[in-house]
């Protein structure tokens, strides 16, 4: 993922994924909210399906990490605000 084109699918997940990694190590509330937006606009991006708190699950699964419950709805729900509908 490290040489994906930031504009292709994997390059969208690679985001996802240090997105999350920011969610989760992030210190202050700004940063936390900047982080979940980041990770849903590269999930929103590379999603092809609408976006669920259970779509937010898989790919983290897929990539070894996760967010609490109430991030997952987060990311879940602005992602799910940002696809075309």
């Amino acid at each position: 993922m490290a040489h994906a084109s930031p504009h292709s699918e994997v390059g969208h997940i690679a985001a996802f994924n240090a997105a999350v990694n920011a969610v989760n190590s992030a210190t202050t509330p700004a940063a936390h909210a900047q982080a979940v937006t980041a990770a849903a606009t590269a999930l929103a991006l590379a999603a092809n399906h609408p976006v669920t708190a259970t779509t937010v699950n898989q790919v983290d699964s897929l990539l070894g990490v996760s967010v609490s419950p109430a991030d997952t709805a987060a990311i879940a729900s602005q992602a799910a605000a940002m696809q075309p509908r």
